[in-house]
């Protein structure tokens, strides 16, 4: 009995290698068969130079935007720093008018505490 267990593991492995073997030249066969042609691989340059003409439209449009948008922040930035100068000047014209007042009162107080 040995001896037939063993034929029939050498049976299996011998089985196993010829569907192997099968399979590898059905492959081989077949590859040539399904690799589609090189040049549907590639863009020609006609695509090429209209990808390139979409692209060049399309970044100097956000070109064009930024820039819009970057004149609006300064002008908002130029408006804003004219109007915090001018409130300074209100600011700075109330302080000296207090600091003013504040002198009259302490030359007051001066000259009441000399008699």
């Amino acid at each position: 009995m040995p001896n037939q267990d063993l034929f029939n593991g050498q049976l299996l492995v011998g089985l196993a290698a010829l569907v192997s073997l099968a399979v590898g030249v059905v492959n081989i066969v077949m590859s040539g068969r399904r690799n589609p042609p090189i040049d549907a691989q590639f863009a020609t340059k006609e695509e090429l130079a209209a990808i390139k003409g979409e692209l060049s439209g399309q970044t100097m449009a956000l070109r064009s935007e930024l820039n819009a948008d970057i004149r609006r922040i300064f002008e908002r930035m130029d408006s804003l720093t004219i109007e915090l100068n001018k409130a300074g000047e209100h600011r700075t014209e109330q302080l000296r008018d207090y600091i003013q007042t504040l002198a009259v009162k302490l030359a007051r107080v001066e000259v009441q505490s000399e008699k």
